[in-house]
């Protein structure tokens, strides 16, 4: 009797689907209601633009920005976009908020602008379905407000994931993209799967290397050969290199030996919301950073150069 009511517990396997069902609808009715919450913020004006400074790796200039969009949630306050970007591309609404993207940082330079201020060229992430629609062009040459003397200063950033489709039209693209006077980046660099041998076609002027590189390259041979030989290639390619993530001075000085161009990282600032960017530029502050570069001769925390040189080749002797 015992057994046979054992039995009759244990689940089959009508049940186990039923549970799976069960989960699956649950993550269907959080991800609508999620979707529609979104909805609610782009209607509401709940979303906004940071920005977080890149410096030149050489005097600690401040040369430009990256727009990094946040929503400010009435009851769970600011919300990252890691949380929110996944369900603006699966419900579509990627193409309407990355236009916003694009027109609330051309604003911003245009403020900044006609304030009398030397604003820094904006670099804005665009998603791969945003690139692929066939209004962004049109998008983007209404962003820009090309009409205007001194238009905004507007640059986008694009994954490799972009390239993976079809290399020929993004090719294509890309170059219309330029010929508005825009720069483009290649985003998270090392991350994806484009083809070396591609690389030299695409008309684009910067990589920006991923941060799970430089967040190693004090600490692995192998990530500090591969950052190395990024910033090579291309230096070799006659682009610029962009350091993402830079969270301490070790890396920073890394960085630096190795030519990296710029750099852009918690150690010179967070993401700042519009008005502390405007008081900075009124400010010319540059302060921070710099006094990172003019540190180098005078601190005894950072790595020396013959330490530098003696853990590359390691690190070159590890990759071979």
């Amino acid at each position: 009797m015992e057994l046979k009511a054992t039995r009759s517990r244990r689940p089959t396997a009508a049940t186990q689907l039923s549970d799976l069902q069960v989960d699956t609808l649950l993550d269907k009715r959080q991800r609508d209601k999620g979707i529609k919450e979104l909805r609610r913020a782009v209607d509401d004006q709940q979303l906004l633009l940071h920005y977080q400074p890149k410096v030149n790796s050489r005097d600690g200039r401040i040369v430009g920005l990256e727009a990094l969009i946040r929503w400010n949630h009435p009851t769970r306050g600011t919300i990252a976009p890691a949380q929110f970007i996944p369900l603006l591309e699966e419900s579509g609404m990627i193409v309407e908020v990355g236009s916003w993207v694009l027109g609330q940082a051309a604003a911003d330079f245009l403020s900044w602008t006609q304030l009398g201020l030397a604003p820094l060229r904006i670099a804005v992430n665009v998603s791969p379905n945003q690139l692929k629609h066939r209004d962004f062009l049109n998008e983007l040459e209404k962003a820009l407000r090309v009409d205007l003397p001194g238009h905004a200063g507007i640059d986008i950033e694009i994954t490799e994931d972009v390239l993976m489709d079809d290399l020929d039209a993004c090719i294509q693209k890309l170059s219309a993209i330029r010929e508005l006077g825009v720069r483009v980046a290649i985003d998270d660099f090392g991350t994806g799967y484009s083809s070396l041998r591609y690389l030299a076609r695409l008309p684009i002027d910067t990589l920006k290397i991923d941060r799970s590189f430089v967040a190693m390259v004090t600490e692995s041979p192998n990530d500090l050969a591969i950052v190395s030989a990024i910033i090579v290639l291309a230096h070799g390619l006659n682009l610029d290199v962009v350091a993402e993530g830079v969270e301490t001075e070790e890396q920073r000085k890394f960085l630096r030996l190795l030519r990296c161009d710029e750099m852009q990282g918690f150690l010179f600032s967070k993401p700042v919301p519009k008005d502390a960017i405007e008081q900075m530029l009124r400010s010319g502050a540059n302060t921070t950073a710099q006094a990172h570069v003019a540190s180098d001769s005078s601190s005894s925390r950072t790595v020396s150069e013959p330490e530098f040189r003696k853990r590359r080749e390691a690190a070159q002797k590890a990759w071979n």
